[in-house]
């Protein structure tokens, strides 16, 4: 294809300014690797999501309660909207394994005997289910496995309502409930400490003394039935049983922290390519302004010779859209290549079946419309200008700047300073625009700066209030089951202990008006040490005793303050 003198004329300016062009372009791959691996991500994620719970009849509802015998299940089925039913036994139990000095807990929870999960059903990714009548196999999940290397074949004692078992590992699977398993009063999970196992129904429910008994539900809504109406029937039938509130997918804790994590991604996504973006754009109009600066003669020559306004003005035009070709081609690489990296450590972390980055066309198409619209933002003052600039005036040097006074008090403090100073000072009060946007750059850019060095100092702040002056305890011990004053007695004996202080959690359902919010009672000691509420001001906070203290947070949602009633 043969080149036209203009585009020749391009191809030596673009050589000439190489490092401009590498700047500028560096700058928008940035922004739109960012806006790639961010937008992919988020969809990749929400699809394998989705994907994995639709797959594995992730549930709806969900319901713990204290104990109610099986035959409650048939009319539990029976509810209006429910599309399946399964009654579980649930418990926590202590681990020892070998080589471990550290405590070891896991959730146990029962299996249909002789088929699969109706609800939440399992992905099976080494050996097999356990078999019926096998008191002692069980499924460890995958986070587990790993992080203790137990496979196939291994072998462990539980300690399960007071009495120790023998147990073998006979499969490796992972679930949509437990993506993230976090043990009972701990924020983050620890995979080495906390695991979850499987067991058949018919041994787990003697085990924890539920025979013929359950104490928790999961439940698969039928298509358009109402939540609100399906949960409120559970609580009814459940209520005599020591039902605690049936609860939705915001309050499962796995399903939370995914559509937490999707809210961070699609925030990252919006917010940080625009910042790059933002720079490319100053950096491009910057360049090309100074281009259009010293080729002004040249462009009255271009004119001159017959070519029009709209030729000249893609001319310059098509250094933005070199610019931009460039750093889109390179952002979509590396928005690919970051993306499969983070689909990588997803998959390490959450362990969903077929996460991968899959970044469809539509997010490319979005990237390449991004980077056009930022390449045509920074060039359009430069081309604008080159389409108002008349030949004869082009081919003329340019007229001296005209300046006045900058105003008698101004001219007198000038006066005070050196001459360099002065000229200085007068060039940048003489191009405000030019020096208004000189100063809000170096102004993001120390906001970047701040914002970046901030966050550690943050997070630190954080951890030493929450563990240095609420939280002062070096070592937290967790029950299954309620434990008496003896036990704290007992505790208190051992050797290295200087202090120990009982809590009682207790799940609730607070209800103020028409405001509902299921959280959990706090039971601490008259004048606690160890656990403690704090104020904005770290003053410790004692509890009443002739009523409740709510987090501010927790009184907003309810809409309640001091002397309120709360049921």
């Amino acid at each position: 294809m043969r080149r036209g003198p203009l585009d020749r004329k391009l191809l030596r300016d673009l050589r000439r300014m190489w490092v401009q062009a590498l700047a500028v372009s560096a700058v928008l791959a940035c922004g739109i690797a960012l806006f790639v691996m961010g937008t992919g991500m988020y969809a990749s994620l929400e699809e394998a999501r989705d994907d994995y719970y639709q797959s594995q009849r992730m549930a709806d509802l969900a319901a713990s309660l204290m104990r109610a015998p099986d035959g409650l299940a048939e009319d539990l089925a029976a509810l209006a909207g429910v599309a399946a039913v399964e009654t579980r036994v649930v418990g926590v139990g202590l681990l020892d394994l070998a080589g471990v000095i550290e405590p070891v807990s896991a959730r146990f929870v029962s299996l249909p005997a002789g088929r699969r999960p109706t609800v939440n059903d399992l992905v099976l990714r080494a050996g097999r289910l356990p078999e019926p009548g096998r008191a002692g196999e069980v499924l460890v999940n995958e986070a587990f496995a790993e992080a203790r290397a137990l496979r196939p074949g291994s072998r462990f004692t539980a300690l399960l309502y007071g009495r120790r078992r023998s147990l073998e590992v006979v499969g490796i699977a992972s679930s949509p409930e437990f993506v993230f398993a976090v043990a009972p009063g701990e924020l983050l999970p620890e995979p080495g400490r906390f695991g979850v196992v499987w067991m058949e129904r018919g041994v787990l429910g003697p085990a924890f003394d539920l025979d013929g008994a359950f104490n928790d539900v999961a439940v698969r809504l039928a298509p358009g039935a109402s939540p609100s109406a399906v949960s409120a029937a559970l609580d009814r039938l459940l209520a005599p049983h020591g039902g605690r509130g049936a609860y939705g997918r915001d309050r499962m804790l796995s399903a939370r922290y995914l559509a937490d994590e999707l809210v961070q991604l699609r925030t990252m996504a919006s917010i940080l390519p625009p910042v790059f973006l933002l720079v490319a754009v100053f950096l491009l109009n910057v360049a090309l302004s100074r281009l259009v600066a010293t080729e002004r003669a040249n462009i009255g020559l271009l004119k001159a010779f017959g070519y029009g306004n709209s030729a000249v003005a893609l001319h310059y035009a098509k250094f933005a859209l070199a610019f931009c070709a460039v750093g889109v081609v390179a952002g979509a690489l590396l928005g690919r290549q970051v993306g499969g990296y983070m689909a990588a450590v997803y998959r390490a972390v959450y362990h969903i079946p077929e996460l991968a980055f899959t970044a469809g066309p539509a997010v490319y198409l979005g990237a390449a419309g991004v980077g056009l619209a930022a390449a045509l933002l920074g060039a359009s003052q430069a081309v604008i200008r080159c389409i108002r600039l008349p030949p004869a005036v082009a081919l003329m040097p340019p007229p001296p700047a005209q300046f006045g006074a900058l105003g008698d008090l101004a001219e007198r403090a000038a006066m005070a300073l050196d001459a360099k100073t002065r000229m200085v000072v007068r060039r940048i009060v003489r191009y405000p625009r030019r020096s208004a946007s000189t100063v809000v750059g170096i102004a993001l850019g120390l906001a970047l700066l701040v914002m970046s060095g901030q966050l550690p100092l943050a997070v630190a702040r954080i951890i030493d209030i929450q563990f240095g002056v609420a939280q002062r305890m070096q070592l937290s011990l967790s029950f299954a089951q309620p434990a008496d004053d003896r036990v704290l007695r007992e505790v208190a004996r051992l050797p290295g202990v200087l202090a120990v202080e009982p809590l009682q959690a207790v799940d609730v359902i607070l209800s103020a008006g028409a405001r509902r919010q299921r959280e959990a009672i706090l039971g601490m000691p008259a004048v606690p040490v160890l656990s403690r509420s704090v104020g904005d001001d770290l003053v410790a906070i004692p509890p009443r005793s002739d009523g409740l203290t709510l987090s501010l947070h927790l009184a907003r949602k309810l809409g309640v303050g001091p002397g309120d009633q709360v049921r």
